[in-house]
């Protein structure tokens, strides 16, 4: 039986530290996982997207914090074990010279890994090609995407006007439906939150008053241009650079091989399943402005 005046260490700081490193570990890469696979934001926030009850914004910051927090547990580790670190360093730098040769390897592995993630250079670049294509997966249908980027951040007033929408009748119809009193100054995001829906049912109730010179419904042409058929909005048009082009020309009403037409007839080859972003770098042109070229017609 022990001596009951005996000191005990209360916590072991040194095993604090590991396991903490551990945990936080663990759960910046669970979340760095969950932000792989999410909607692109301005899906994620209008749809109000949830995984396990938590959004997009949720998983981001459960992130930033656990990698911050590991980054310190790690030095904290790193700090307890610092003379054991060095002294093993001292010892296999001094009698083996593979770890000088492990140390070079794993060096130039970590440069050629960052910078094959910057030129997506294959196979690495796979994994970004493959997280746009689960992230461009969510988009079921172009009633899926908003009428312009984070749209549930403008007032209902600022929206209207955007939108070509009457914001007495926004109100009227929003109140109808039991909404309650909404003011023009809340945003689309409040008024979902207040009401437990999305931003996009927000807008749908609406999206019926819309005049065609509104954002969404796009514009029908410019000066010295002819509509050649419907032109997509902004809706359309949002991060248009992910969207092959059969995608483009489909949401704007067109014949993928007549808009391959129009381009080619202005000296620029395409095919259907190219990205609009790919052609538009390889011909210096703007996305926007291939998009254009695309689904407008010169007037003759």
């Amino acid at each position: 039986m022990g001596c009951r005046g005996a000191k005990r260490k209360v916590v072991n700081w040194r095993t604090i530290a590991s396991l903490l490193t551990t945990w936080m570990f663990l759960v910046a890469g669970v979340s760095g996982l969950v932000l792989y696979v999410v909607p692109q934001g301005r899906i994620a926030y209008w749809v109000d997207w949830r995984l396990l009850g938590l959004t997009k914004t949720d998983w981001g910051n459960i992130h930033i914090v656990a990698t911050v927090v590991f980054l310190v547990a790690g030095g904290w580790h790193l700090y307890f074990n610092w003379q054991a670190f060095l002294s093993h360093l001292r010892r296999r730098l001094g009698d083996d010279l593979r770890l000088r040769r492990e140390l070079a390897i794993t060096a130039a592995v970590a440069l050629v890994i960052v910078f094959a993630a910057l030129l997506r250079v294959p196979p690495l670049g796979y994994l970004i090609d493959l997280n746009d294509h689960i992230k461009d997966s969510w988009i079921e249908s172009p009633d899926v995407e908003p009428p312009f980027g984070h749209a549930e951040l403008l007032s209902l007033e600022k929206l209207c006007r955007k939108t070509g929408i009457d914001p007495e009748l926004a109100r009227a119809e929003l109140a109808g439906r039991g909404y309650g009193v909404v003011s023009g100054s809340q945003t689309l995001e409040q008024i979902a939150e207040r009401n437990g829906v999305s931003p996009r049912d927000v807008f749908a109730a609406i999206e019926k008053f819309q005049t065609r010179h509104g954002v969404h419904r796009g514009r029908s042409g410019g000066r010295g241009r002819k509509a050649a058929g419907a032109m997509p909005g902004k809706s359309a048009g949002q991060h248009l650079g992910r969207k092959r082009i059969s995608e483009a020309c489909e949401s704007g009403g067109q014949e993928t091989d007549r808009c391959i037409e129009r381009l080619r007839a202005l000296g620029i080859e395409a095919a259907p399943n190219e990205k609009i972003r790919a052609v538009a770098e390889r011909v210096g042109k703007r996305p926007s402005r291939l998009l254009q070229m695309m689904l407008l017609e010169e007037e003759r």
